[in-house]
């Protein structure tokens, strides 16, 4: 029971009545910091629950083709929604349209490998049956678990099906990249171009190729079937696999082009000879200042490090000098990711041209220093 003030003076009546507006302003401050704290919460999910069930409302027409059938070659266009289409028309009376209707994303899939934009016409250059998907998806700000926003809300979807007739050209292989004697840097791969003919549906593969003739990886595309130009960027399946020919010295590779039909080859081009390096010069990562001058010439390497608690590295200055090294342990969890200056010097006595090679993990902070093939390098000359 709190106590009873008896004949309270006036300067105590005054105490009471200014701690009691305190307790007012606190409780009132706390109750509109909930409220901001509800709102910001809250937000998020109602636009996107509004935002749902408007799209929910918009129907999914057919996706209206004309014409849907006909004899090679065959030139399709597609008419869209009203809702769409004054959209469209200004889009594309832009020099270079985008896949962008306003706040949307707008994709077509022709059905025979290709793809485009709404202002498309599309012309088949090969007989089949074709599937053609048109969608258009709206930005979505509502973060999904731990990435942002996207083009994730689907507005509109349709299709039609295509038939086309006749005999298509027989089918060929041209490649228009990379070219014989092409070098790529470490981890670097070649886009490979090609312009075919495939006169009806067939699957293309491309495979990268070691020196012995080995494929140590291949993509494989389904459904290829038209006339024209196409690419596709490559990547090995294993880094291992590469690593390990680099580590052998096999260093020349090559790329296949191949058409298929139920597994039977029809159409095939090779490159000549490709090379690729464990050499990697990341900009502004490794820098020597001066690379030339009179000897003696004393010459700073300055290395940008990622990771500097857990980084290993060896150099290998290129003129019979005891290489630099250091070696760190990376245990899992012990590395803060942080970016720092290293700066290495030495000098050079006599004159001639060198090569710096320095090894590090600088890439892969946990992969040991002897297992790393890749390096990074820079050339002095001392006069």
């Amino acid at each position: 029971m709190l106590p009873v003030l008896e004949n309270p003076t006036p300067q105590t009546i005054e105490i009471v009545k200014t701690k009691k507006w305190w307790l007012w302003a606190v409780a009132i401050f706390l109750i509109l910091l909930l409220v901001v704290a509800g709102i910001a919460f809250v937000a998020p999910v109602v636009r996107s629950v509004i935002f749902s069930k408007i799209i929910e409302v918009i129907p999914a027409p057919s996706l209206n083709v004309t014409p849907t059938n006909g004899s090679l070659p065959l030139t399709v266009k597609v008419t869209y929604p009203n809702k769409w289409q004054s959209l469209i028309n200004e889009e594309c009376s832009h020099t270079t349209p985008l896949q962008r209707l306003g706040g949307t994303k707008f994709t077509i899939d022709w059905g025979d490998g290709r793809s485009g934009t709404p202002c498309d016409t599309h012309i088949y250059t090969a007989a089949g049956t074709f599937n053609i998907k048109a969608k258009i998806y709206a930005f979505d700000d509502v973060p999904h678990n731990d990435w942002g926003g996207g083009f994730s809300k689907m507005l509109w979807k349709a299709a039609a099906t295509i038939t086309v007739s006749g005999t298509g050209a027989e089918p060929s292989v041209e490649l228009l990249s990379p070219q014989e004697g092409e070098s790529f840097q470490y981890q670097t791969f070649p886009e490979v171009k090609w312009n075919i003919t495939t006169g009806k549906k067939l699957s293309l593969l491309v495979d990268l190729l070691d020196q012995d003739g080995n494929t140590f990886t291949s993509e494989t595309k389904n459904d290829i079937a038209y006339d024209g130009e196409g690419s596709l960027q490559v990547w090995p399946k294993s880094l291992d696999t590469y690593d390990a020919l680099l580590r052998a010295g096999k260093t020349k590779f090559s790329v296949r082009v191949r058409l298929m039909d139920n597994g039977k080859v029809v159409a095939e081009k090779r490159s000549g000879d490709l090379f690729m390096s464990a050499q990697l010069n990341i900009e502004e990562s490794l820098k020597v200042s001066p690379t030339s001058g009179s000897a003696p010439l004393k010459v700073s390497l300055n290395y940008n490090v990622w990771i500097p608690a857990c980084f290993s590295y060896k150099i290998d200055w290129g003129d019979g000098s005891a290489p630099d090294s250091m070696v760190q342990e990376a245990a899992e969890g012990t590395c803060i990711l942080r970016g720092e200056n290293k700066i290495f010097t030495h000098t050079y006595l006599k004159s001639g041209t060198y090569i710096i090679m320095m090894k590090s993990n600088n890439l892969d902070t946990f992969k040991n220093l002897d297992s790393i093939v890749m390096y990074e390098s820079a050339t002095i000359h001392a006069q």
